[in-house]
């Protein structure tokens, strides 16, 4: 099924059978003009990764164990359970978390040849 108006379009698929999707497979379906893509979910894909990381929330950090973790963003970086060399960003600032990305893009270009 294709939605479609003059600003937007989006395309849904069945499949005849259940498919297990990577994020990979996923991000193969997009168009290759995209700049940017940001994915949520797929915690243990092996694409780099900011960890947003609220302490109040109760669930425990996944930097100290996950190696794909290239920064943190929270608001309470005076309780991170482990001191890390990774940056730590300000989940209160948005535009300071978005000159982060633009200024560390080049680390995010996505290569599928790195994944097959």
């Amino acid at each position: 099924m294709v939605v479609a108006s003059d600003r937007r379009l989006a395309l849904m698929r069945e499949f005849e059978r259940p498919a297990t999707l990577t994020v990979h497979h996923l991000l193969a379906e997009l168009y290759d003009g995209v700049d940017w893509v940001l994915v949520e979910g797929f915690k243990a894909s092996n694409l780099l990764k900011i960890e947003v990381w609220r302490p109040d929330a109760g669930k425990p950090a996944m930097y100290p164990e996950d190696e794909f973790i290239v920064a943190i963003a929270t608001d309470g970086p005076d309780r991170l359970p482990m001191d890390t060399l990774r940056p730590v960003l300000d989940l209160n600032d948005p535009d300071g978390l978005a000159q982060w990305l633009v200024e560390n893009g080049d680390r995010f270009d996505y290569d599928p040849e790195k994944y097959e």
